[in-house]
């Protein structure tokens, strides 16, 4: 997010916070963003804080405003289950609408297709469907089934099953065996390197035992000039050891 302006946490005008205002901004400054920057906030957001999905799924909530006082919300995302603009196959758990003068009604939507979790951006859904942010956001959606296919990339020999020095083995099964990637093409030429965790490896890069099976030993990148993604950097998968390989015996190492 290199070119969002952030003028405070709410999304009010920065005179509309009244004695909260900045005084570094106009009364009609607001914060902006592109649907790219709202993407990548929304990316950090679920990744960083997962528990807030469990709240933004939630169709009703009640707040205690005090002693005796409990005021019931519905929410506002009509694309949740049971909800209005629903999408077979998909479950839409997230996330946020907003309205303004300037962005119009907009909705950003978390959902779970395929096991994967999908984000999409509508902003300045206008017209005079009160609900077009909903209906453009299934149309991303029907996109997304009709022209994008999840291809599975079987890792090379060397990435699977890496080297591991002073263990019982010489190589370490790792997971995932393959990649999974959202394509509306076959991906034909591509790189898939390994990150280790550096406590893991010696002075060569390789890893080291002993390792545990279910450690979390790095993450995976997969680079092509095929694929698109909204941080401009490579695809990246977590890493972990698919077995437990406990320090080797003096002679074991030795013929290594």
């Amino acid at each position: 997010m290199k070119h969002a302006k952030i003028i405070n946490p709410t999304g009010l005008t920065n005179g509309e916070m009244g004695p909260l205002k900045s005084a570094n901004y106009s009364n009609n400054d607001e914060n902006e963003m592109s649907a790219k920057d709202v993407a990548l906030l929304t990316r950090y957001l679920i990744r960083s804080y997962p528990a807030i999905l469990q709240v933004s799924a939630q169709p009703r909530a009640n707040f205690l405003i005090s002693k005796g006082n409990v005021k019931s919300l519905a929410n506002l995302n009509k694309m949740l289950p049971g909800g209005k603009y629903t999408v077979p196959g998909v479950t839409i758990n997230g996330l946020k609408t907003g309205t303004s003068d300037k962005a119009g009604t907009c909705f950003v939507s978390t959902g779970q297709y395929r096991h994967h979790q999908i984000i999409t951006v509508v902003l300045h859904a206008n017209g005079n469907n009160a609900d077009n942010r909903f209906v453009q956001t299934q149309r991303l959606y029907q996109m997304l089934k009709n022209d994008y296919r999840l291809q599975q990339i079987k890792l090379p020999e060397d990435v699977a099953n890496p080297k591991i020095d002073n263990g019982a083995v010489k190589t370490l099964a790792t997971n995932p065996q393959r990649l999974g990637i959202w394509s509306d093409r076959k991906l034909r030429s591509y790189t898939v390197s390994q990150d280790f965790n550096d406590r893991l490896t010696d002075r060569s890069q390789n890893l080291r035992a002993p390792i545990k099976k279910g450690q979390k030993i790095g993450h995976l990148r997969l680079t092509s000039a095929q694929l698109k993604t909204v941080s401009n950097e490579p695809l990246t998968y977590p890493l972990y050891s698919n077995q437990t390989v406990e320090r080797g015996s003096f002679f074991a190492r030795l013929f290594q």
